[in-house]
């Protein structure tokens, strides 16, 4: 697990940040988010993005991670809102299965 105090140099990469998210969701809100709706997805989204762009530092120091989400492919108007790339990432990673992970 990345400690929270080093995320500031260990997340440089939109994928970085949505596996570490991911990581941290219950196996439940995994499941939920994968199969959410747009109009769910944009409540969440709204009660969230403040917290991933303080956490991530997103502007305030983390430069790499900042350019990472602009890089990123993009088809519609969300595509200079970091916060909101992020977010997409991690559903889109839970909807291919990438992020649930059963250890028995």
């Amino acid at each position: 697990m990345i400690k929270h105090t080093n995320k500031k140099q260990l997340l440089r990469t939109v994928d970085d940040v949505a596996d570490y998210i991911i990581a941290e969701l219950m196996p439940v809100e995994q499941q939920e988010l994968a199969v959410m709706d747009e109009q769910a997805f944009q409540a969440l989204y709204a009660a969230v993005a403040h917290n991933i762009i303080d956490e991530f530092e997103l502007w305030s120091g983390n430069d790499a991670l900042l350019n990472s989400c602009f890089n990123a492919p993009c088809d519609d108007d969300t595509c200079t809102d970091p916060a909101h790339i992020i977010l997409q990432k991690v559903q889109e990673k839970l909807r291919l299965g990438q992020g649930v992970v059963i250890i028995t």
